[in-house]
């Protein structure tokens, strides 16, 4: 007997699948997805104070002028769901420290996210929580830091350890650890392509806590914005820098308080205008004058 081969795995082996188009109508419903939820979440320039996730960023200019409100980044629909599906992590794996029996505390009695200041109160730490039962420290209260990663930055986490590949993580911790006074961090990761967890224990970090209040003070002290660290703006890190044409010159800063030479860090938190001699309420501040 003679073995015919399938005619159908015959022509496959002669002829390369053609992809199958994907139908004008479908990719309008995915862009009025993302679109919706773009203009759902838009809004105008937030101003905000000096925060732990971003005083550690390696460009002390960017945070300067971020927290100036020298620009505001804008974000696409899909970016704004990412953003999304990693505060809606941070709940599960909390959930999952819960239900594997260590004690969990993540807001106040009111429901709002633990915040310290420092002096200043221009700076603040949010806390994603404050965990104990950690096996070897079992009595010991840990600020805890969640984090999700795609594949290739949770390797880089584990080959790397959180200061070398993830500084920024790091000093957010560290400045958890300073502002709280409980003098252990756990930093908890989650591979979102895998659901594979990693957990370290870090202990303060002299140095880099030094450096945060030096950071702070030079923020909160700056008449001009601080020298950054690129030489051109086609060049990293700039180029991916969300602050790059505004830093550059290629764009008015926007108009407010905030990015205005008049204007200054003041006492518990708040703005003065020295050409009014009063200070400045948030209205008062995005409005201008």
């Amino acid at each position: 007997a003679v073995l015919v081969p399938h005619p159908i795995k015959v022509i496959m082996a002669i002829k390369k699948p053609i992809p199958i188009p994907i139908p004008v109508q479908e990719v309008e419903v995915i862009d009025r997805i993302y679109d919706a939820i773009e203009k759902k979440s838009r809004r105008k320039l937030r101003l905000s104070r000096l925060g732990a996730s971003g005083i550690g960023d390696e460009c002390i200019r960017r945070i300067w002028l971020s927290w100036r409100g020298y620009d505001t980044p804008t974000f696409n629909g899909r970016m704004l769901r990412l953003f999304e599906t990693g505060e809606l992590q941070e709940k599960r794996i909390i959930a999952d420290l819960r239900l594997a029996g260590f004690a969990v505390w993540d807001t106040y009695e009111s429901g709002l996210q633990y915040a310290f200041t420092d002096d200043t109160e221009h700076f603040v730490v949010k806390l994603d929580g404050v965990v104990k039962g950690i096996p070897g420290a079992e009595n010991t209260p840990h600020t805890l830091e969640v984090k999700t990663h795609n594949a290739k930055s949770f390797a880089e986490l584990e080959k790397k350890s959180v200061q070398a590949s993830k500084p920024a993580h790091y000093y957010q911790v560290q400045a958890g650890m300073l502002m709280t006074g409980i003098d252990r961090g756990f930093y908890v990761a989650l591979n979102k392509d895998n659901e594979q967890y990693y957990v370290r224990r870090i202990k303060p970090d002299d140095e880099v806590q030094s450096d945060i209040l030096k950071r702070i003070k030079i923020l909160t002290e700056a008449e001009l914005a601080p020298a950054g660290i690129g030489g051109n703006q086609e060049n990293y890190p700039c180029r991916w820098c969300d602050y790059k044409d505004v830093c550059y010159g290629n764009k008015p800063p926007l108009k407010t308080c905030r990015s205005c030479e008049h204007s200054k860090p003041f006492e518990k938190g708040s703005w003065l205008c020295t050409l009014k001699s009063s200070t400045l309420t948030l209205d008062d501040q995005m409005a201008a004058c």
